[in-house]
């Protein structure tokens, strides 16, 4: 079985997409937000969702130890299954943070990716499947 994953599953456009995901395929889909309670509660909410398929993380992308749990749980529960959808919904970036993105040697670290860098956490998330 395939997954998605979706970060920021609690905007509302993530919300949206999680649940058309769940409602629409067979994927199993895993949402990341900073409050996963409401997360799952926002993308449950009307019904008609298989809550099998959902699984909802703690995560806040300016915060490596989330993103360093995030790709662990990923791991742990989809082994080498295949992500067939990367999504971003978060919204609006800080204009602090859109400067140091903006700035390829903002916050790297030698060996590491940064910590404000969206792509970063992207590309962590895909590194677990390796």
């Amino acid at each position: 079985m395939s997954y998605a994953f979706i970060q920021s599953c609690s905007s509302a456009v993530g919300a949206h997409l999680t649940r058309q995901l769940l409602q629409r395929t067979q994927l199993s889909v895993v949402g990341s937000s900073r409050n996963p309670k409401a997360a799952r509660e926002a993308i449950l909410q009307g019904g008609g969702v298989d809550e099998a398929r959902l699984t909802v993380l703690q995560m806040d992308t300016l915060q490596e130890e989330t993103i360093e749990k995030a790709a662990t749980d990923v791991k742990e529960r989809f082994g080498d299954q295949s992500l067939k959808l990367l999504l971003n919904a978060s919204g609006v970036v800080s204009g602090q943070l859109r400067r140091a993105a903006d700035n390829p040697t903002h916050t790297r670290r030698p060996g590491g990716p940064c910590r404000r860098d969206v792509r970063c956490w992207q590309a962590r998330l895909i590194r677990v499947r390796d």
